[in-house]
C-alpha cells in the first residue's frame, strides 16, 4: 500500500470532488477522477459518478457515454440530480437522457416515476414560520 492508498480519506475527496463541479474546474476535476481510479480506487463510485459529471460538463459526449454502464443505478439517480443544474451543454443533455434509458433497461420504471414526482421542498424554519403566522 503506498503512500497515498494512506492518505486516501472518501469524505474530504468526495468534497473536493464536488466543489470542483463548477464552471473553470471540469477539467481538474476530470484529473483527479482519473487519478483516483487508475491509482487509488478503480472501484470507488463516487469518482466513476464524478467522472461522467465532468465529461458532460466539457460536452464530451463519447467519453462520458462510455462510463455510463459502469455506474451503479443508485448513482445513475445522482447524476440526475446534478445534471439538472450542469453546465448545460449539448454532451449533458445527450447523458441525461441516456441515463433515463438505461435505468429503464435496468427495470427501475417505478422508481424513475417517483423521482420525477418527488418534489424537494427547503427545510422548514420554526422561527420563520411563526413570525409568518403572527401577522395574521
Amino acid at each position: 500500500m503506498n503512500d497515498e492508498e494512506c492518505d486516501f480519506n472518501e469524505d474530504e475527496i468526495e468534497e473536493r470532488l464536488e466543489a470542483l463541479y463548477r464552471p473553470g474546474f471540469y477539467a481538474e476535476g476530470e484529473s483527479l477522477c482519473l487519478e483516483i481510479l487508475e491509482e487509488i480506487n478503480p472501484d470507488w463510485e463516487p469518482a466513476r459518478l464524478y467522472l461522467l459529471l465532468f465529461l458532460a460538463a466539457q460536452d464530451l459526449l463519447e467519453e462520458a457515454l462510455e462510463s455510463l454502464d459502469e455506474l451503479e443505478t443508485e448513482s445513475l439517480f445522482e447524476a440526475l440530480r446534478h445534471l439538472a443544474f450542469g453546465a448545460g451543454t449539448e454532451a449533458e443533455e445527450a447523458v441525461y437522457e441516456d441515463i433515463i434509458t438505461c435505468i429503464q433497461s435496468r427495470g427501475f420504471d417505478r422508481e424513475l416515476d417517483a423521482f420525477f414526482s418527488e418534489v424537494e421542498r427547503p427545510m422548514a424554519r420554526p422561527d420563520i414560520n411563526s413570525s409568518l403566522s403572527s401577522w395574521d
